[in-house]
């Protein structure tokens, strides 16, 4: 499996740099995680020692179904079919550790605990999400007032379509696009409840993680 991430000027910002917004979504901002980096929802990561901080955007994951090559993006949603909503972390690291290490470790990306679901409804319904931390131990529970900003369902079947001239994608190949167009800070300690309103009370749980 491989897993594509189009967060790599995200990551330089959380980094110290200069460069801000992933759009327009362009191979430069592409690179590779491998499969370790998958955790399930309701997991906790523990910060180790080269980690200074980490940081985190919630991502829409896209799924290949069929093998492609040279893709034309007017045919890319006859091979994405199938998306859900995750966490994306980013870790702000030591001096002394290679910036790959940011993106290159363990349980970096954290998927929802949904069915995997038609990409188009997925798309519809992220106005919908929040997004909420949950602070220290007693739990002090915070609406994060971001923005969601998605590439449109054409932007994204041109980026595919721009991988697919680049790579092979195979059945269960990931592709992963930040819905932020930045990083948030997430504090050791803290968790996060990614949420879906659409009429429920109390929401309906997408996503859940924390930093210990």
């Amino acid at each position: 499996m491989k897993i594509f991430t189009a967060d790599y000027r995200l990551l330089a910002e959380l980094r110290g740099g200069s460069l801000s917004s992933f759009e327009p979504l362009s191979i430069s901002d592409c690179h590779l995680r491998a499969d370790n980096a998958l955790i399930n929802s309701g997991k906790y990561l523990y910060q180790p020692e080269w980690v200074d901080g980490y940081g985190y955007t919630p991502a829409l994951l896209l799924r290949l179904e069929k093998v492609a090559k040279s893709v034309e993006a007017q045919f890319v949603p006859r091979y994405v079919k199938q998306a859900k909503v995750g966490i994306l972390l980013g870790a702000d690291t030591v001096s002394d550790v290679p910036d790959s290490f940011s993106y290159q470790f363990d349980d970096s990306i954290v998927l929802g605990q949904m069915e995997w679901e038609d990409v188009d409804e997925v798309i519809t319904a992220l106005p919908d999400i929040s997004i909420y931390e949950i602070r220290g131990t007693v739990k002090d529970v915070v609406r994060v007032q971001e923005v969601i900003s998605c590439p449109t369902r054409a932007e994204m079947d041109r980026y595919v379509s721009l991988l697919s001239h680049y790579f092979m994608l195979k059945i269960g190949d990931l592709v992963v696009i930040p819905l932020w167009s930045a990083y948030k800070p997430l504090p050791q300690g803290h968790d996060l409840m990614v949420g879906l309103r659409e009429g429920a009370d109390p929401e309906l749980e997408l996503v859940y993680c924390g930093i210990r």
